[in-house]
């Protein structure tokens, strides 16, 4: 009902309401949505000129879960405010019942109708590949954005890691790692990187680690080291981390809401 409402406005936000239970599959811009997907695209007049207007070096996007009984994730998409204080700013919305590269790309392609004259430097998620693919697919520009990894995710993909080392170990290596990532001189950053390889090569009962960090980063050091993003004025997604936070623990008192609105 609140949906059909906000669609009667002159200015509509709703860029999408697919509900579930539809008869027949609908084809959207290649999409293809089965009846039991849901979709639901939110963008005020307000935030499509955010959009516009602060896109330019970076954009961040992030879902979190259990912001209602539905289990549907909230992705938000975000760009920092050039402003004296460089807050964050949730230009567009999606809520789904999945978040793969389809109902991702449908998102973009539906915000890239309204914006087309966006261009971005970069583009920040975790590391789930959908989101990076389903940019560049649905946002054609002369050079492809940047794949950052938001730090967040990175450090808690270590931590989960991090039982491969031995127990006498796990803190020191922790420790190096965080270092790593937060160093701002590129030098000292490769001499350190260098030094950490060694040490875990030193000692056979760390080579699964040392295996793991290679394999999935010491080969990309240029998304996840911040000596790599200094002229991009941002770290990590804790803009958009913050502002699910808002909702799940402000105005959903940390328990799962009931309806989606």
């Amino acid at each position: 009902r609140r949906v059909h409402g906000l669609q009667s406005l002159d200015e509509n936000p709703i860029l999408l309401y697919k509900p579930q239970g539809l008869n027949t599959t609908v084809k959207l811009m290649d999409s293809q949505l089965s009846d039991d997907d849901f979709a639901l695209i939110i963008q005020t007049k307000y935030q499509s000129d955010c959009f516009k207007l602060f896109s330019k070096h970076f954009v961040c996007v992030d879902s979190t879960h259990k912001t209602s009984g539905y289990q549907f994730p909230l992705t938000t998409l975000l760009v920092l405010v050039a402003d004296s204080w460089g807050e964050g700013m949730p230009v567009a919305w999606l809520i789904s019942n999945r978040e793969d590269f389809t109902m991702i790309r449908l998102f973009f392609r539906l915000l890239y109708e309204q914006s087309p004259e966006v261009t971005t430097a970069a583009l920040m998620s975790d590391d789930a590949e959908q989101y990076y693919k389903s940019w560049v697919d649905a946002f054609p520009q002369l050079e492809q954005p940047r794949k950052l990894l938001c730090k967040w995710h990175v450090k808690r993909a270590w931590t989960e890691n991090i039982a491969k080392l031995p127990l006498e170990d796990r803190s020191e290596v922790m420790k190096i790692l965080h270092m790593l990532c937060d160093e701002l001189d590129e030098a000292l950053f490769n001499e350190s990187m260098n030094n950490f390889l060694e040490y875990l090569t030193a000692n056979e009962q760390r080579h699964a680690f040392r295996d793991y960090f290679c394999n999935f980063y010491a080969n990309r050091t240029e998304t996840w080291a911040s000596c790599h993003r200094t002229n991009l004025q941002i770290n990590t997604n804790t803009y958009v981390e913050s502002f699910h936070k808002v909702i799940k623990y402000k105005y959903l008192k940390a328990t799962n809401n009931k309806r989606l609105d």
